[in-house]
């Protein structure tokens, strides 16, 4: 990442470091907003598979089979089509 001075952005002076800097490339922004929408969910307690989904985006899986699986998340609060066993039901 590079910082830009705060006259550049015209940001206050008692603006941090982290607040005033840019990635320096599209696909490190991308990992980075995947990786903020990460840890936003796990504050959440989101399910470990939703999780799975932004943290593969951030892994670089792509955008095309994130928002499949997204959908399909939305759509049946699973991205699969079969769940073969359950963890939350007795054996």
């Amino acid at each position: 990442m590079i910082a830009l001075k705060p006259s550049v952005l015209g940001a206050r002076s008692d603006m941090t470091k982290d607040q005033i800097s840019v990635p320096v490339q599209a696909a490190d922004l991308k990992r980075d907003i995947a990786h903020e929408i990460y840890q936003a969910l796990e504050k959440l307690d989101a399910s470990p598979e939703l999780l799975g989904v932004i943290g593969s985006w951030s892994d670089g899986e792509g955008d095309d089979v994130v928002l499949k699986n997204l959908r399909a998340w939305n759509r049946d609060g699973s991205i699969f089509t079969k769940v073969i066993c359950r963890s939350d039901r007795p054996a």
